[in-house]
């Protein structure tokens, strides 16, 4: 089986501790669905705060890389948030990610 995102993420010992990207570092979960899980983290550059969506490489219908495409797109539009880094998809260790702009309730 393969191992889940929230075991990859802990896999340092826990969520804080682990880093995505060089830059963004997980600080917990915030969802999760059925092509990913998505987490609160922080830009250890700059203290941004952001959402990391990471989606196994495994999946057997990957589905990160049109949904980032899909937002380039509707970059700008009414409703759409800012996408950070332009919604860059990144290869992690058996893990595809994505970093976007986390919304700010309501």
């Amino acid at each position: 089986m393969a191992e889940s995102s929230k075991d990859m993420a802990s896999s340092s010992g826990s969520k804080a501790e682990f880093i995505v990207g060089g830059k963004y570092k997980l600080v917990r979960k915030i969802g999760s669905g059925s092509f990913g899980d998505i987490y609160l983290a922080i830009n250890i550059t700059n203290g941004e705060e952001v959402a990391v969506k990471l989606e196994s490489q495994k999946a057997r219908h990957p589905q990160l890389l049109y949904e980032s495409k899909l937002y380039k797109i509707l970059q700008g539009g009414v409703g759409i948030p800012h996408i950070s880094d332009l919604f860059s998809v990144r290869h992690l260790k058996g893990y595809r990610g994505m970093h976007l702009e986390v919304a700010n309730g309501g």
